[in-house]
């Protein structure tokens, strides 16, 4: 039982983290359970993931995290845990960098390492006959130097200063990248992440980019969290216009079946678009690559087509032996002609990121387990929540009902962009 206001702490390492931790008098739990992949004791993963904690009879809780932009860089591998803020859990901005190095396990309300009002707003890349800009967002009520400031550039291994300048209050501020750094700023169209460093540790802010010849940047949502990708039209000095979206959009998602329906299954939608068919695997150089759904691990294989106009339907791979795919269109009356494929992965009962993505260009990566780094062209993306407030938004966390995209202007983060209403998959 856990008693009311109590903390316990689960681990993969009873007797490290009692190292770790002389101090700690609380309850732990562990070592977790065998990775089946590798069969040895389960860990969390250091690119990112979603933890859903299931409690039997009084629902579930679920949270996210990632190593990339605009997730707090010193808790990735710099000693930093991270620290929940309040919120939707699965909004970065609901999280910070331990205040405390290695954090504070078992104690609640710590502190964490609080950051400027100062953003980086948009990212234009360097292109032919045009160099790059970089711009900052000040949101706060006064004026910010950022003299001296440090922007570094993680595919390029590189961190320039700036030179001089201010942000004022409520407005931008323009960085040319031939003129107002230590040195030039390159920003290559393949994307990538990179960081603004203020004065003090923990002041900072990033942004991911996605491979392409747009300017990248920051738009504000309406339920007050950000969301960041390829813009429509680049906007130096003023507010950014809509996301970018592509061909293969995120059409419907069911994350939340009925629990006690087994013929009630989650599943996620996939829609082309364009009036051409879509083969979702691509040669990059000499490798060849499939496209991806984030956020489920869905890669796409040499075999997988999107019709024009048509769809794709994706289900869990539970499903692929419990049902099969002929008794999963027989049972939704899905056309022979839709695309039906099987995920590893889980949609998130509370909400999380989901994002459809083409290879577009990779490196050598010797950090990363593959041995490359891979950057991808955007499509579309969403980050749904069960707390999307509006009509029948309610109905989708586990009462039947799936969210299905009415607005295909932009990327589906906004909870206007979707209605709640009966599972169509396939259709």
């Amino acid at each position: 039982p856990l008693a009311k206001g109590e903390y316990v702490v689960v681990t993969n390492n009873i007797e490290l983290f009692k190292e770790t931790y002389p101090t700690f008098t609380g309850r732990l739990f562990g070592p977790w359970d065998n990775d089946p992949s590798t069969g040895e004791i389960a860990k969390l993963s250091n690119e990112g993931d979603v933890i859903d904690v299931k409690l039997t009879g009084n629902g579930d809780v679920s949270c996210s995290y990632s190593k990339e932009p605009p997730w707090p860089s010193l808790a990735n591998g710099k000693g930093r845990s991270l620290v929940y803020k309040g919120g939707n859990a699965a909004l970065p901005s609901s999280w910070g960098a331990s205040k405390i190095l290695k954090g504070n396990p078992g104690v609640g309300n710590d502190d964490w390492l609080k950051t400027s009002n100062v953003r980086i707003n948009e990212i234009m890349p360097t292109l032919t006959g045009q160099n790059a800009w970089v711009e900052l967002y000040n949101a706060g009520t006064e004026n910010v130097d950022v003299t001296g400031w440090q922007f570094e550039s993680k595919v390029r291994n590189e961190t320039l200063t700036i030179k001089s300048g201010i942000v004022p209050a409520g407005s931008y501020l323009v960085l040319d990248a031939a003129s107002d750094f230590s040195e030039e700023l390159i920003v290559s169209p393949i994307g990538g992440a990179y960081y603004l460093y203020g004065a003090t540790e923990g002041d900072e802010s990033s942004l991911l980019l996605p491979s392409s010849e747009l300017s990248s940047g920051v738009v504000d949502l309406a339920d007050g969290s950000m969301a960041q990708g390829a813009l429509t039209t680049a906007t130096p000095g003023a507010i950014n216009t809509n996301l970018y979206i592509g061909p293969v959009v995120i059409n419907e998602i069911h994350y939340h079946p009925i629990d006690d329906n087994a013929n009630d299954v989650e599943f996620l939608e996939l829609k082309n678009t364009s009036a051409t068919p879509i083969t979702l695997y691509e040669k990059v150089k000499t490798t060849n690559k499939g496209w991806k759904v984030e956020g489920i691990n869905m890669d796409f294989t040499s075999s997988d087509i999107l019709p024009a106009n048509g769809f794709a339907v994706l289900f869990p791979e539970s499903l692929s032996t419990a049902v099969g795919e002929t008794g999963l269109r027989t049972r939704y009356s899905i056309a022979s002609d839709v695309l039906v494929k099987f995920y590893k992965g889980k949609l998130s009962n509370r909400g999380e990121m989901v994002a459809v993505k083409k290879p577009f260009d990779f490196s050598d990566d010797p950090t990363s387990p593959s041995g490359i780094q891979w950057f991808y062209n955007w499509s579309d993306a969403t980050l749904y929540s069960d707390g999307w407030k509006g009509e029948n938004f309610a109905k989708t966390d586990g009462f039947g009902y799936s969210l299905q995209r009415k607005d295909y202007s932009t990327m589906g983060y906004e909870a206007s962009a979707w209605v709640a209403a009966e599972p169509t998959p396939g259709k």
